[in-house]
């Protein structure tokens, strides 16, 4: 017998988070400023060559894992070890950006919440909060009967 995914992560990861991917194409490609300015308060506008050939390469980036977060999850809906794999790997993504926050934070002197301005604040909120519901997908086993024989392909 299959374990069955949770609905609430089949909605999540299937509907909710591939819209937070398709927000970040669209800001990559037509609103760098929107994804500069929290990493640096004097980032060059328009970006240099090398800035915008970085944001295209990350709306792919987004794109791609939008693409596997609607398409291949809803081609095995009962793959757990598939849906574990990927959940795992967008968990590095947004433990990356997260990292990718502090340094900047750090560098600026601006490491309190308190200096954060409020865009910053809901990118590092939204990010930490679908980590949180990624790890927790991770980590819970009690729908998990079957976890060794699927992981391992029993």
């Amino acid at each position: 017998m299959t374990p069955q995914i949770p609905r609430i992560y089949r909605v999540f990861f299937t509907t909710l988070d591939p819209l937070l991917a398709a927000t970040g194409v669209l800001t990559a490609l037509f609103y760098p400023s929107a994804l500069l300015k929290p990493y640096s308060p004097i980032a060059a506008l328009p970006p240099a060559l090398e800035t915008s050939s970085l944001l295209i390469m990350l709306a792919g980036f987004y794109a791609a894992t939008l693409l596997l977060q609607v398409v291949v999850l809803r081609m095995r809906p009962d793959d757990l070890g598939l849906w574990r794999v990927l959940q795992l790997s967008i968990l590095f993504q947004d433990v990356f950006i997260l990292a990718a926050f502090a340094r900047s934070m750090g560098i600026q002197g601006r490491l309190s919440p308190l200096a954060w301005h409020a865009d910053e604040a809901g990118t590092i909120a939204t990010t930490a909060g679908v980590g949180f519901v990624r790890a927790r997908f991770l980590l819970d086993r009690k729908w998990d009967c079957q976890k060794d024989e699927i992981l391992i392909g029993g």
